[in-house]
């Protein structure tokens, strides 16, 4: 578990103030503020959960089905997560300075395949709207982002989905480098690849949930001792269940 707490052990006076004890009492105090972990049962596949387990279509089928989900994080990474909200906000008041604004946080719905998610940007450019997604990021992850204007997949296809129901064309994620606020804007079109990728998601999104209706649980695609079954909330439910029968690759997106 990463703390988010720094102080070296020390004997502390007796009567003075132990910056140690505090300083524990912090990352103690952000684990409570994280995510609480709950039953959980989904209604809809969310944009921004492509990500690692995300593309696990046991994770789905779970997740329609209700289960148990450990949303338990380290300090550190609460703190980050918190950080990067503070972020958006930040810049979504940016945006809406340029005078380009037009929205933020718009609820977007779908119900086939059912979709649910929330836009962080809509700007009008030259008459038309783009949606936009915020990204905060490392200095050498911003530099490589800076370097190829490329987005990975998991985020790639989160703005090609809300660009799909939408109707729009095109779009943009934002990147801005947690260290100097420097920002990198790539833009994102409905080019022919992105348009078979999104297109195949939905394809993969709705074999998913069909599998959920008809009760068929997708084979395992993961090895326990990945990644992806390592970070998942719903990996203790998953390891108990039998190896199914559905035959359901993972998620294919690009890197």
């Amino acid at each position: 578990m990463a703390s988010i707490s720094k102080n070296k052990e020390y004997k502390s006076s007796s009567d003075g103030f132990d910056a140690l004890a505090f300083s524990k009492m912090m990352d103690d105090a952000y684990v409570r503020m994280g995510r609480e972990s709950k039953f959980t049962q989904k209604k809809s596949f969310s944009p921004s959960g492509f990500y690692g387990s995300g593309q696990c279509p046991r994770f789905w089928y779970l997740a329609f089905e209700g289960s148990h989900f450990d949303n338990s994080n380290d300090a550190k990474s609460i703190a980050n997560m918190d950080n990067g909200t503070d972020r958006h906000a930040r810049i979504q008041a940016v945006m809406e300075e340029t005078g380009k604004l037009v929205e933020t946080e718009r609820e977007i719905l779908l119900a086939d395949p059912p979709i649910r998610g929330f836009v962080d940007a809509i700007i009008e450019w030259e008459g038309e709207m783009v949606v936009g997604e915020i990204k905060t990021t490392r200095q050498e992850v911003f530099g490589y982002r800076a370097s190829t204007m490329k987005g990975p997949g998991y985020q790639l296809i989160q703005l090609l989905i809300y660009m799909k129901v939408l109707g729009y064309k095109n779009g943009f994620l934002l990147y801005e480098n947690k260290n100097t606020h420097e920002i990198v804007v790539v833009p994102v079109s409905m080019t022919k690849s992105n348009i078979k990728l999104v297109d195949d998601t939905f394809e993969w999104m709705r074999t998913v949930h069909k599998s959920w209706l008809d009760q068929e649980l997708p084979k395992r695609v993961f090895e326990k001792k990945s990644t992806e079954c390592k970070g998942c909330a719903v990996f203790e439910e998953c390891s108990k269940l039998w190896d199914g029968t559905a035959d359901i690759p993972a998620l294919n997106l690009p890197k």
